[in-house]
């Protein structure tokens, strides 16, 4: 009869062996699902990092284009407000003086700058009222026949001194006239002028007041004389008034004395 203590050693060395073959199996398997997953994760992980690098490289591109973009609309904005700087609206055609237009523009005008506190404030402190319309109607054709004539004297001179339009030569009506805009908006317009040869004329047909106008004009003068133009005051006169001539030499403005002759001859132009 065998012995039963052997028996029962080999069934345990019997099943000692299965189970450290169930525990290599397994834990070989486990090892290699351990291994397995590492390396799931680490290919996720590049994966993250290639999404995130593309990511960034779109979001670059997008920002790029969007300041390219942004960069030339602010360009045309600018473009286009210079652009609006520079448009002019279109300058209303002179009216002719004389006319039924030119007296109601006028007239509006005078209404307008009459109608002010300022005017008012004059008025109170002692200055000379506003005109009615018709002492205002009579004062307008007394300056239109006092310009008139004085525009006759001009022609009579420029013609005596052989100065043609197809010349060059601008003078006649206020829209012949040589009109120079200076930087600070004053204008100046000449009586008898040759822009191309930077001569200018002022004719005084009659007594010269010493107004405000009448300094303003001698400053003016000064100014383009400064610039090389060749300024004559014209008279009747042989010298100036007392007060004019002083002023006239110190800006470097001629005087000439229209006797009805033949008229002066012009430097040319340096």
């Amino acid at each position: 009869m065998a012995n039963p203590e052997k028996k029962i050693i080999s069934k345990l060395t019997s099943l000692t062996g299965h189970f450290h073959g169930v525990g290599e199996h397994t834990g070989g398997s486990v090892n290699k699902l351990g291994t397995h997953l590492h390396g799931a994760a680490e290919r996720f992980d590049d994966e993250e990092r290639k999404l995130a690098h593309l990511a960034e490289g779109e979001v670059g591109k997008t920002a790029r284009k969007a300041e390219t973009e942004g960069a030339q609309t602010a360009e045309h904005l600018a473009a286009d407000a210079a652009a609006a700087r520079s448009v002019r609206p279109p300058k209303a055609p002179k009216l002719k003086p004389g006319t039924d237009e030119h007296r109601a523009d006028r007239w509006a005008k005078y209404q307008k700058r009459t109608s002010t506190p300022e005017f008012e404030k004059k008025v109170a402190e002692g200055g000379r009222p506003a005109l009615s319309k018709e002492a205002w109607d009579n004062n307008y054709d007394a300056n239109w026949n006092k310009a008139k004539k004085a525009q006759a004297q001009v022609e009579n001179f420029a013609d005596r001194a052989g100065h043609k339009k197809e010349d060059g030569w601008l003078f006649g009506n206020n829209q012949e006239e040589h009109s120079i805009t200076f930087p600070d908006g004053s204008v100046r317009r000449i009586d008898i002028a040759h822009p191309d040869r930077q001569i200018g004329i002022e004719y005084k047909g009659g007594r010269i007041n010493n107004s405000e106008d009448i300094r303003k004009e001698v400053e003016l003068d000064g100014r383009l004389a400064a610039q090389g133009w060749d300024i004559r005051w014209v008279g009747q006169t042989p010298e100036p008034p007392a007060w004019l001539k002083p002023e006239l030499d110190k800006h470097g403005i001629s005087w000439h004395h229209d006797d009805g002759s033949n008229p002066f001859h012009y430097r040319r132009k340096r």
